[in-house]
């Protein structure tokens, strides 16, 4: 991953529960099928992301593959379950119109 890659993350507070046989599928890791045992859902604590950054190689420390720093923030007076999806667009920008 490059430092010119481009990073999309996103954050929402998630209602957790147990994996059902209408979950979404993805996969494969390691040839399993893996499930998502949560929904998005719009609860009562503000949820976001700041100062989301690529890191490249020479960014992490000595035999890291790269990869994104980013701060999440949640306003909420009581604990709440979050998620945080991260997209990666690894192709090096050459020219911005």
């Amino acid at each position: 991953m490059s430092a010119q890659a481009v990073v999309h993350v996103s954050a929402g507070q998630v209602a957790v529960r147990d994996a059902g046989p209408g979950d979404m599928a993805f996969g494969p890791d390691g040839g399993k099928t893996m499930t998502q045992p949560f929904a998005y859902t719009v609860g009562d604590a503000d949820v976001w992301v700041s100062n989301v950054s690529p890191l490249s190689l020479e960014d992490n420390p000595a035999g890291a593959s790269g990869g994104v720093a980013y701060v999440l923030h949640v306003d909420s007076a009581s604990p709440v379950d979050v998620a945080v999806t991260i997209t990666i667009e690894d192709q090096t920008v050459w020219a911005i119109d």
